[in-house]
């Protein structure tokens, strides 16, 4: 696997509130010797240093959580999921208990977190930053969907995609890390071949780049911190209104 990675702040905002997280293992499974990953990317809210504090709570979590199986010998589908879950359910609690003991009303977390696991991508979301997986041929395999206010109205057929990509509601979340106690992430699973690209990206990336060109450059023969660098400073030359962060894994 090969990865890369890239945070930027933007033009506009003072402080970077997205947070990311980068891990990697080998273990053994059924008698291989296997290489597993963990990646995410955080995009916190809530102004300042708070967006920066859930951001942070969500990959830690992940790590203490789910971080251990990448070293841990045959491990089922399901314990993934359910350290996963679990994972999100305890950065919810700690940063509501934390937005309580300060007085915040407004603090919280997108997450999009993948485990590459025995040849196959097992993804938790919540929120709308994204995880896309690339085939070799470019098409994609998977693409998470955004908890949004003006997705929701997509996904009712009262809007098309065209006019929600200039929605000025866009930006409005409908499930965050922090915003109640009961959260409803979606999970995923699907297989990963050679060639495939993992793709983990906040908004900041997303709206600023389609998904065509993001895999023009995928699909070039560099290193995955090359193609990663490229596209954050394309987004930000482009828009730079918001953090650009992103995880690429190369399989």
């Amino acid at each position: 696997m090969d990865f890369g990675y890239a945070s930027l702040v933007g033009k506009v905002r003072q402080r970077d509130e997205d947070s990311l997280l980068v891990l990697s293992g080998t273990t053994v499974s059924d008698g291989k010797t296997v290489e597993r990953a963990l990646a995410a990317v955080a995009d916190g809210m809530g102004g300042g240093e708070y967006g920066e504090v859930a951001s942070r709570i969500a990959i830690n979590s992940l790590r203490k959580i789910v971080g251990p199986l990448l070293l841990q010998e045959n491990v089922r589908e399901s314990v993934v999921r359910e350290r996963m879950n679990g994972a999100l359910v305890n950065a919810n609690e700690e940063i509501l208990s934390y937005a309580r003991e300060h007085k915040l009303y407004s603090m919280g977390t997108t997450l999009t977190a993948s485990l590459i696991f025995e040849e196959r991508a097992i993804v938790g979301n919540i929120g709308d930053s994204r995880t896309y997986i690339f085939n070799g041929e470019g098409e994609t395999k998977l693409k998470t969907k955004d908890h949004s206010y003006v997705n929701e109205l997509v996904e009712a057929g009262k809007i098309t995609q065209e006019q929600a990509n200039w929605d000025l509601r866009k930006n409005e979340l409908t499930r965050v890390l922090g915003l109640e106690e009961n959260i409803k992430p979606d999970f995923y699973v699907t297989g990963l071949e050679h060639h495939d690209s993992v793709l983990l990206c906040c908004d900041g990336l997303w709206g600023a780049i389609d998904e065509k060109e993001m895999v023009r450059e995928i699909k070039r023969e560099i290193p995955a911190k090359k193609i990663a660098n490229t596209l954050a400073r394309k987004a930000e030359e482009r828009d730079g209104s918001d953090n650009i962060s992103l995880v690429l894994i190369k399989l």
